[in-house]
C-alpha cells in the first residue's frame, strides 16, 4: 500500500503492465480503499478514504543471483475530512535467489 494518513489500513487492487524497455520494464497502478485509521475522529463506518499509487520501475528478477529492483511514481491520498495529499514515491529492493 502507498502512503496513508495516520497509519491507515485497507484493501485494494493492483494492476501491473509489463513493457519492453531497458530502464523501466513495469507500469503499476494501485488503488486502496482505507477502512481503518489510527485517528478515530472519522465518522464514516466503512470507507475512510482512497489512496492511489502510480509508478514505473524496473522489476526484473532473475531466477538465480543478486537482484536490485526499483520504482518511481506519485501517491495521492484522499482521506475523508482531510485535504488530498500528493507526494512522490520511491521504492528500492534487494533480492538474492540461490
Amino acid at each position: 500500500m502507498g502512503a496513508a494518513p495516520n497509519m491507515g489500513v485497507g484493501f485494494g487492487l493492483k494492476y501491473s503492465h509489463k513493457v519492453d524497455d531497458f530502464i523501466f520494464d513495469m507500469f503499476n497502478v494501485e488503488v486502496t480503499l482505507l477502512n481503518g485509521v489510527a485517528d478515530q475522529r472519522f465518522d464514516y463506518p466503512l470507507i475512510k478514504g482512497v489512496v492511489y499509487d502510480i509508478n514505473i520501475g524496473n522489476y526484473k528478477i532473475s531466477e538465480f543471483g543478486f537482484n536490485i529492483f526499483y520504482g518511481f511514481g506519485v501517491v495521492i491520498s484522499t482521506a475523508t475530512h482531510i485535504q488530498p495529499l500528493i507526494m512522490p514515491d520511491a521504492k528500492l529492493g534487494f533480492n538474492l535467489n540461490f
